[in-house]
């Protein structure tokens, strides 16, 4: 088999589209869990309100409507904040640093959250390619590029290449070619 390929390739990151993505899927993530623990916490009045006779049906729904309530939103403006202090740029940097590039037989992955990351990843050790989009990821206009291999059981899904699939494609056919490299 002939390798036509270039050495050294880079795959496009639809840098706005991934930045959008990240903000709001972070923001969903913050917003789920901390207003799900507002409304646990805004129960607790509710059933010391049970546990007394002296309520009616209608007293114990007014307490119950108006605890969980005022605690499921004090959990999303506390989602927002710490989704504004610890989130929000980081989706940006993300999106700003994400490259992926082929360099002869590895793939090249780096990023920087919290920490920079810079994975060279061999060809021979990745053993499958898979384009994912779930309907959030349809809506937003990305999808996301997986990989599993030997070596890698911990890697994150990659989110944001312009056209994966033809990408997936391009990669599986580079491996093909050059795993035995």
């Amino acid at each position: 088999m002939n390798d036509t390929h270039p050495e050294n390739i880079s795959l496009e990151i639809d840098r706005p589209k991934l930045r959008r993505y990240l903000r709001l899927h972070w923001l969903r993530n913050w917003s789920f869990a901390l207003g799900a623990l507002g409304a646990l916490f805004g129960f607790m009045p509710v059933a010391h309100a049970l546990d007394e006779d002296r309520h009616t049906g209608e007293e114990i729904l007014s307490i119950a409507v108006r605890n969980i309530g005022i605690s499921l939103l004090a959990g999303l403006l506390l989602a927002a904040l710490l989704y504004l202090i610890f989130s929000h740029r980081q989706a940006a940097r993300y999106a700003r640093t994400l490259a992926i590039d082929v360099e002869g037989p590895f793939l090249r992955i780096r990023y920087q959250l919290s920490a920079c990351v810079d994975r060279k990843l061999h060809f021979r050790n990745i053993m499958d390619y898979a384009v994912v989009e779930t309907p959030f990821m349809r809506k937003m206009g990305v999808m996301e590029l997986r990989m599993t291999g030997v070596t890698m059981p911990g890697h994150p899904p990659i989110v944001g290449v312009k056209d994966c699939a033809a990408a997936r494609d391009l990669l599986a056919e580079i491996d093909r070619l050059r795993e035995n490299g």
